[in-house]
């Protein structure tokens, strides 16, 4: 037992010690932050995030899978109080770039509508953005 656990332990401390050490900072390559492991993520009935979205990018979407058995997806804009797309066959992709934290959520799918960046609610009957620039 006590041979066996030694000889683990040698050949664990040999990989770590032989590991190849990551370049320096000067020296690294856009394609050195490139890994597609989140595209590799189930996601679960909903993401909040940075989506693309058809007509304009929505920074603080939340896209929402709807249907029986999912089978589409919605994204609501949390910012504007207002759905801006909507799409069938399929939810989110990623992109492997920055380890696909650095670009938004593209939709995978057939796009049914898109919608401009307007707000959701009127005032006396008026879309217009409240908000300051």
């Amino acid at each position: 037992m006590t041979t066996t656990l030694f000889i683990f332990l040698l050949l664990l401390c040999s990989t770590v010690t032989h590991a190849a050490a990551p370049k320096e900072v000067a020296k690294q390559t856009e394609g050195d932050w490139r890994d597609g492991r989140y595209s590799k993520v189930t996601f679960g009935p909903f993401v909040s995030g940075h989506i693309a979205t058809p007509k304009g990018s929505t920074h603080k979407g939340i896209a929402i899978r709807v249907g029986e058995k999912g089978e589409g997806t919605m994204v609501f804009d949390t910012d504007l109080c207002a759905w801006r797309a909507g799409w069938t066959d399929g939810f989110l992709k990623t992109d492997p770039t920055r380890y696909g934290l650095i670009r938004a959520l593209k939709p995978e799918g057939n796009v049914v509508f898109g919608r401009s960046p307007l707000p959701g609610g009127a005032k006396l009957f008026s879309f217009r953005d409240p908000r300051s620039p």
